[in-house]
């Protein structure tokens, strides 16, 4: 398919047209962006209720929770055990989220 020799296209925009391209351009709004997958709102960590507890990241760590006094019932063996949440610089279960573990 061959174009045709005659069609000429001025690419050449004036400095208004630009600008004003632009502007048109920046005054439309923008798509999501930022956050992406995985990400979980943002929560406020000093309301220790269950459903704040649920909307935390959570993550599988051996070594478990942080808290020396850990109450956690369940055998040292399970892997329940291990599912913790980090919060201000520390990991704790669930049980210890709850309690109030680390709040002033």
């Amino acid at each position: 398919m061959n174009a045709p020799e005659e069609l000429d296209l001025d690419l050449d925009l004036s400095d208004e047209l630009a600008a004003a391209l632009l502007k048109e351009d920046n005054a439309r709004p923008k798509r999501g962006g930022g956050g992406g997958r995985g990400r979980k709102p943002k929560v406020d960590v000093d309301n220790r209720h269950i459903t704040v507890w649920m909307k935390l990241n959570h993550t599988i760590r051996l070594e478990g929770c942080d808290n020396p006094d850990c109450n956690d019932p369940r055998i040292t063996g399970d892997r329940g055990r291990n599912v913790v949440s980090q919060i201000h610089d520390k990991y704790m279960c669930r049980y210890c989220f709850l309690e109030g573990y680390m709040l002033p």
